[in-house]
């Protein structure tokens, strides 16, 4: 067998030398930046951009939604767009107008990708479908005055989230919505799950597990009358796919952590493979002291005591506004205390990894004191922070889009050897449209599988080849892109697996 040295090489033009974390990737954009606005004329003329939505495609291009503004006071307007730049920072010319669309004066907060391909935007309080050039698929529309933000899962299913006023109080309520836009009435009450004897309930995160029950984490006012109190407590709640609360998890169906805290402004929670969850969030605890909170719940709804006793608090001047798991690695990105943004990260038990830069933090400088939002992306292992920048000052909200790729890991990406026959046997058939696929190698040891957000979804250890090669069952997992991580008696490589 002719020996070919494969390189598992995941996004083509990404260098592999090692880089400093933190280090701008200059290869990104103009010297490792974007930096965009519709029309850059003076005064009145001036189009700014603002990108409410960005989605990592499965090439690592990217698309965004968002809304331009210009003129000032009462002679302003707007219109909004989308955008599509290359994995590598450049609009995409073979995207609308060299890379931009407009879509009149509908405008979207969020943007959604399905595994088809296709997009799912919020437009204030409508999910429309977008197709992969950019245009609005009439045949799906739903619209829900109360509806708050919207989750697409992996199964296809939409659920969208509303807060629900009742006095002076509120409480959630959730609807699912098949993929064809309609509504599930199996599902709840007609469609709908009410928790309106959960007053002072806000879901914040919500998300399916493998067996396809549903988990909506929030936190609920301590007393409901919410002018009164600003105490909350972390709620978990978990059904099955029609909505039926779940007896085996918690308290019938229902877990309420016993720390109060006050009103959180970010929370967000990870179902992982085995349906445990991970949960990170922050407060004031008292104001002005600011804390980020970690807590992981197993399968049964307990706090897991083997993730830093199950729930663990940070004093610090972080100040928390995303987190992620990448590579079962959980990142928390925030402002820190030099007016930097700051990148920290844990091991999937909750532990700070001090040796992650050498100091546990990356420091990244902020591009524009004026920015007013920061929210980052991980295009394979690279971070990509997008930052919208109040520039035209007229009072109208006009924004310049900045987006930064940096390297976060000062490892080389996962360069190995491989013995095959050609590059394409490796990993075969690469899209996969059925249940199966073959992994042809010497000897496999170990297989591990990401998402392409970077969540574990599968470990492997036990395997039984045959003329070296492994026949993998992928029936399971839904169609999309997927990291698969080998180790072989020849090497260790990454390799990107799409199943269509």
């Amino acid at each position: 067998m002719k020996k070919l040295l494969l390189l598992a090489i995941l996004v083509s033009g990404l260098s592999v030398k090692a880089q400093t974390p933190g280090t701008l990737d200059t290869s990104f954009g103009t010297n490792g930046t974007v930096e965009f606005v519709i029309n850059n004329a003076p005064t009145s003329s001036f189009q700014g951009f603002s990108a409410y939505g960005t989605v990592v495609n499965p090439d690592n291009s990217l698309m965004n939604v968002g809304i331009t503004e210009w003129g000032c006071n009462a002679n302003s307007s707007y219109e909004g767009y989308t955008l599509k730049f290359t994995a590598n920072g450049q609009l995409d010319q073979t995207f609308g107008t060299n890379g931009k669309k407009s879509t009149g004066q509908s405008y979207a907060n969020s943007l959604q990708r399905m595994p088809s391909g296709s997009y799912l935007g919020k437009y204030i309080n409508t999910i429309r479908k977008l197709d992969a050039a950019g245009n609005f698929d009439t045949s799906f529309q739903y619209s829900l005055p109360t509806m708050r933000d919207f989750k697409l899962l992996a199964s296809g299913d939409i659920l969208t989230n509303s807060n629900i006023v009742s006095g002076n109080t509120y409480y959630p309520s959730i609807t699912k919505v098949n993929p064809n836009g309609t509504v599930n009435t199996a599902f709840g009450n007609n469609g709908t799950l009410s928790f309106s004897t959960l007053l002072g309930l806000r879901i914040l995160s919500f998300d399916m597990d493998a067996a396809g029950n549903y988990v909506f984490v929030g936190r609920k006012m301590v007393q409901p009358d919410f002018p009164n109190s600003s105490n909350t407590k972390i709620i978990v709640i978990k059904t099955d796919a029609n909505g039926n609360l779940l007896n085996s998890f918690g308290q019938n169906g229902i877990y309420l952590s016993s720390i109060e805290t006050t009103e959180s402004y970010y929370l967000e929670a990870f179902v992982q493979p085995d349906s445990s969850i991970v949960i990170i969030s922050n407060s004031f605890s008292p104001y002005p002291t600011l804390k980020t909170h970690m807590m992981k719940l197993n399968s049964s709804g307990q706090l897991d005591m083997a993730f830093s006793n199950g729930f663990k608090t940070m004093s610090n001047t972080f100040n928390l506004r995303q987190a992620f798991i990448h590579n079962n690695k959980i990142y928390a990105y925030g402002l820190g205390s030099t007016n930097k943004y700051c990148l920290t990260r844990f091991s999937i038990n909750g532990v700070q990894e001090t040796g992650f830069n050498n100091t546990g933090y990356i420091e990244f400088p902020i591009i524009n004191t004026n920015s007013k939002t920061s929210t980052v992306y991980m295009q394979n292992d690279r971070l990509i922070i997008k930052e919208n920048a109040d520039y035209y000052p007229c009072g109208n909200n006009n924004y310049k889009l900045y987006l930064r790729r940096f390297f976060i890991d000062n490892s080389n990406l996962s360069v190995n050897n491989l013995v095959t026959d050609n590059d394409d046997s490796a990993i075969y058939p690469n899209p996969a449209k059925g249940n199966f696929i073959f992994i042809k190698t010497k000897k496999l040891t170990s297989l591990t599988i990401f998402s392409q957000e970077g969540r574990l979804i599968r470990e492997m250890k036990d395997f039984s080849m045959q003329d070296n090669t492994q026949k993998i069952d992928i029936s399971s997992l839904p169609k999309g892109v997927y990291m698969f991580r080998l180790k072989t008696s020849e090497g260790d490589f990454t390799r990107k697996v799409i199943k269509e």
